[in-house]
């Protein structure tokens, strides 16, 4: 018997982007990004203080929710994120064969 086994993993490609976004404090903001690739990406949310010179990942407490998802909503945004910026990473791990 021979068996075969390799890792196959198609790297995950952003069908859509998300949209920049200003609201008012208190409003609610949502971003969204379409993502494709074989196995199905995991997704993560990340935001930026400082005009995109370091970058934390978004956590999972309020005003946030969706961080691991396609979507981050943004419930009540505040005077104090005046200038956040916000990324979605996405990464494939590839399937296991054998």
């Amino acid at each position: 018997m021979v068996v075969a086994s390799g890792n196959i993993g198609l790297v995950p490609t952003f069908t859509a982007q998300p949209a920049s976004q200003t609201v008012n404090a208190g409003q609610n903001a949502s971003f969204t990004a379409s993502i494709s690739g074989i196995p199905t990406p995991t997704v993560k949310w990340q935001v930026s203080t400082d005009n995109g010179s370091t970058w934390n990942d978004v956590t999972s407490s309020s005003p946030y929710s969706g961080q691991a998802t396609g979507t981050l909503a943004i419930t009540g945004a505040t005077a104090a994120m005046n200038g956040f910026e916000y990324q979605c990473l996405a990464r494939t791990l590839p399937e296991q064969r054998g």
